[in-house]
Formats: C-alpha cells, structure tokens, sequence
C-alpha cells in the first residue's frame, strides 16, 4: 500500500472520470454577485458532489437585494498564482499555502447608471463580493466562486473608434479551483423591483 505517514497529508486523490472526449471551449458572459453572507446553501439544493444551482432559491436572493445579475459581458479567468513559504523540511521544495486568483472582466454598458453601480462595487470603495455565479455560454454550464472577492479597475475610453468599456481584475484567494456546475435556469431571471442588466 502506497502510504507515507510523514507525506500522507491533504485528503488523497479524488477519482478522475474524464476521457478524451472532455473538452470545454472558453466563453463566459454573464455573472451573478452575491452579497456578503449570502450562504451556499442559499444558492444550492442537495449534497456534494450531486449538488445543484436552485433557480427559486437564487430569485429570491435577487429579490431581497442580496444578488446582482450582469450580462453582456466577457469574463476570463487566468491562471492562479501559488503563495508559497518554505517548507522547513530539507531537500522538499517550498510548501504552497493559498492561490491568489484572478479573472478578467470587461462591460460595454458605459452608461451613468452602470459607471454608480461600479463605483459601488470597486474595491476602492471598500465593497467585497461574497461569492459569484459565473455563466460559461460557450461550454453551456455554471461555475461557483465561493470567496470574498474584489473587483479592481474602472472604465476605459480609448482613443479612436473602438468602444468604451469597463474593464476590472477580479479577484479572490482560494486553495481550490472553483468547481463547474451543470447549466441552471437562472439567467432569465429578473428582480422582483425590476429588470435585469
């Protein structure tokens, strides 16, 4: 048996399913913000690993002002970058201790209602989200962000023809990749107060 008292940290290895055929184009364009304590189990219905987005549970939470739904966006996520301090154990390489996660966010909508509702949000204001629903339209399914998370940046007018835009850095520390969800109907919804951007 394969096994290291000393070197048997973490939770060992999770079975791997994927085949070949497993492949997921990039594209997401919309996004979902959800306030500070706002809960996972406020979004989702079931238990790990056959958890699911839950549409009622999410109009409620954008009916109580507690989620923000945004579309018409193109979002990136880059790779993480590892914090790292020495492992105090000879000949072992330093140990990793979080990621520092990113994604790129841009939105056209330059209007004085959207540049209020960035300035709200902008880290310089002092405002964190407290988790996020990203909507993969290319791969046609959901990925959860469950962190605090910052969004850093503001708008840009470039010169010549091309268009405004907002353009943010977003983000967040985690140990983990944030996990990919089957898709939801979630992204019709619209407040109870009025409609979706």
């Amino acid at each position: 048996m394969a096994t290291n008292p000393f070197l048997d940290c973490g939770q060992g290895w999770q079975t791997y399913d994927g085949s070949i055929c497993d492949s997921f184009t990039s594209g997401i364009d919309a996004a979902i913000l959800l306030k500070v304590g706002v809960d996972k189990s406020e979004v989702f219905t079931g238990t790990e690993p056959n958890d699911t987005i839950d549409p009622a549970k999410v109009q409620a939470l954008l009916d109580s002002g507690d989620a923000q739904i945004i579309k018409g966006l193109r979002i990136g996520i880059d790779a993480p970058s590892a914090t790292t301090s020495d492992s105090y154990v000879a000949c072992a390489p330093e140990t990793v201790s979080n990621y520092t996660r990113s994604l790129t966010w841009k939105d056209r909508k330059v209007t004085g209602v959207v540049t209020r509702f960035y300035n709200s949000i902008n880290a310089s204001s002092g405002f964190t989200v407290g988790s996020m629903i990203l909507h993969e339209c290319a791969a046609d399914r959901n990925t959860y962000i469950d962190s605090l998370i910052t969004f850093q940046g503001g708008r840009v007018s470039p010169e010549g023809e091309e268009l405004q835009r907002f353009e943010f850095t977003v983000n967040w520390k985690s140990i983990a990749d944030p996990i990919p969800y089957p898709s939801a109907a979630i992204w019709d919804l619209v407040p109870a107060s009025g409609s979706g951007s």
